[in-house]
């Protein structure tokens, strides 16, 4: 049967898993979220950096002030100085009018540059003192004001790599990196991977009114098999799909979307959960032929291809059988 939908901590914040890996994430986000720390994200798009910068800010003494985000890679580097630092009338062609930049706006909150690693190197000059020296000159003004915020950036970029490219600034990097929170993708916690999809077809069973209550274990096998270019975003929009398209109460293949099916997919009997040692599959093995046949030892051995003092001697060693 498909598994039971577990419940969802509030005090994560929304970020669901239990890899120990996100369990380190969730653990840096206790520790730095009270202070005034900078704090770097990185990972790749969609394995949730803008929910970990938000978990940051609502952590924060600066959680009741503004929480302001700008992608540096979706505006013109042409506009990326005057978004960010603001201008006086007349400062170039179409300035009619003074106007703050979004870092004086954000006045005292927490301000997210997401994709830093794209803004122009000379801008990243101009952030660094204003990171040193917390003032802001607006452009087009001799005068600079004084300016209170906090810095969490992210990049799905290589920052090693760039810094040799000369694209990131060394300085600025270590600037606002003070805390460095390294996002893994879903490829590398597959063992969340059945927890998070039940965990979005949930709350989407819900807002589309569909009695969709589980996953069905072949939709299971075929979601463990699947790479996730995309990560925890493409998979949010998998279940979304299938949750739309199911007829039944459980999720089944054919609701997934077509990417799924047509993808490369080896032809295995069953799917064995990341992370198990070869002790654990074998004691997973003996435990459930041991259900299946009723606790029948002659035939769980034969179906094992076991000699039954083998199997006696492996009951006794995980703990199967306490009288054997």
């Amino acid at each position: 049967m498909p598994a039971r939908i577990p419940v969802v901590d509030d005090e994560d914040f929304g970020i669901v898993g239990h890899n120990p890996r996100l369990c380190q994430v969730r653990t840096i986000i206790h520790t730095a979220a009270p202070s005034d720390a900078s704090v770097l994200i990185e990972g790749e798009s969609g394995t949730g950096k803008e929910l970990i910068a938000t978990a940051l800010h609502v952590r924060s003494e600066r959680a009741a002030l503004p929480f302001i985000r700008i992608n540096c890679a979706a505006i013109p580097s042409t506009l990326i100085e005057s978004e960010l630092f603001g201008y006086r009338k007349g400062a170039f062609t179409g300035a009619h009018n003074d106007r703050r930049g979004l870092i004086e706006a954000t006045a005292g909150g927490t301000l997210l540059l997401d994709e830093i690693a794209e803004m122009p190197v000379y801008l990243q000059t101009k952030l660094l003192r204003v990171l040193q020296e917390r003032t802001v000159r607006r452009l087009g003004d001799e005068h600079e004001v004084p300016v209170d915020f906090r810095l969490i950036a992210s990049t799905n970029r290589d920052t090693s790599q760039m810094i040799k490219d000369g694209t990131l600034r060394t300085d600025l990097y270590f600037r606002v990196s003070t805390v460095k929170i390294v996002v893994p993708p879903l490829r590398e916690r597959l063992d969340d991977l059945l927890l998070l999809s039940e965990t979005f077809l949930l709350r989407l069973a819900r807002k589309y009114k569909k009695p969709v209550r589980g996953i069905s274990p072949g939709s299971r096998s075929i979601l463990m098999r699947y790479a996730w270019p995309g990560n925890v975003r493409e998979l949010e929009s998998v279940i979304e799909h299938a949750v739309l398209f199911a007829h039944g109460e459980y999720l089944m293949p054919e609701d997934l979307p077509d990417q799924l099916s047509t993808s490369r997919q080896q032809n295995f009997l069953c799917v064995i959960p990341p992370y198990l040692t070869k002790e654990d599959i074998e004691r997973e093995a003996i435990a459930q032929t041991l259900e299946r046949t009723g606790g029948n030892i002659k035939k769980t051995a034969q179906i094992l291809n076991y000699n039954r003092p083998t199997l006696y001697r492996r009951l006794r060693q995980f703990g199967l059988r306490n009288s054997a």
